[in-house]
């Protein structure tokens, strides 16, 4: 996944559907990537803990590659996991589509 697509995926939900530490709280709220593996699913609809939570050996390596892509000075401090734990609540969704442009524009310098 590129950060173009997370990025139109991300932008129509709610500052208040974002938390951390989780990939979801199983009602109505995920991580970063809780949402990406969620909104890529057969039931987008679904925040469910099996529906939110990436597949690590086959199924979700594309959002896990643009999870650490955001990490390009390779601290392991930037990535979209560490952004979202690591942003001021009320502000977990700016914060992340601020690092996905910034992507954004370097894979389009790159292209």
């Amino acid at each position: 996944m590129n950060a173009e697509k997370a990025i139109e995926l991300l932008t129509p939900l709610k500052e208040e559907e974002f938390m951390q530490y989780d990939f979801t709280n199983g009602k109505d709220k995920c991580c970063v990537i809780g949402h990406l593996v969620r909104l890529t699913s057969e039931n987008p609809s679904d925040y469910g803990k099996r529906n939110c939570t990436p597949d690590y050996v086959i199924k979700h390596q594309d959002i896990l590659e643009l999870n650490r892509a955001v990490d390009y000075k390779h601290t392991r401090t930037q990535s979209l996991l560490c952004i979202n734990n690591k942003s001021d609540e009320g502000r977990i969704k700016q914060s992340l589509l601020t690092a996905l442009n910034q992507l954004k524009t370097k894979q389009a310098d790159v292209q």
